[in-house]
């Protein structure tokens, strides 16, 4: 089951960056670690209330860090003023280097006017 964030609300033609790091909880020690995300391809889903979704990846928007698995999405005043005022809500995507797809968050932030 993927985790859930709410970041806060974005005014509608402001600029903002939206980021996190991916992390693993190891069953045994309930210690959390970066996750190694090298070969792997992550992607960033935006869906307005009422608009069209967006996937973001690091050929399409998405800025990574992959030595210490942090992901950043810059939004620019042109795309936030073009996404309707109301709720966003968003997915991060995992795609392992066997193939194997993980969501690891879902969540939502508002956008207002």
């Amino acid at each position: 089951m993927p985790a859930t964030y709410q970041f806060p609300a974005i005014r509608r033609g402001d600029t903002k960056t939206l980021g996190l790091f991916l992390l693993r909880r190891d069953i045994r020690s309930q210690q959390l670690t970066r996750m190694v995300i090298d070969g792997a391809t992550i992607e960033w889903g935006l869906k307005p209330s009422g608009g069209v979704q967006a996937i973001y990846t690091d050929t399409q928007g998405l800025v990574i860090d992959r030595p210490n698995a942090g992901i950043k999405l810059p939004l620019s005043a042109d795309q936030t003023a073009a996404m309707p005022a109301g709720p966003v809500s968003f997915f991060v995507r995992v795609t392992d280097s066997d193939g194997v797809v993980t969501t690891h968050l879902t969540g939502s932030f508002l956008l207002t006017d």
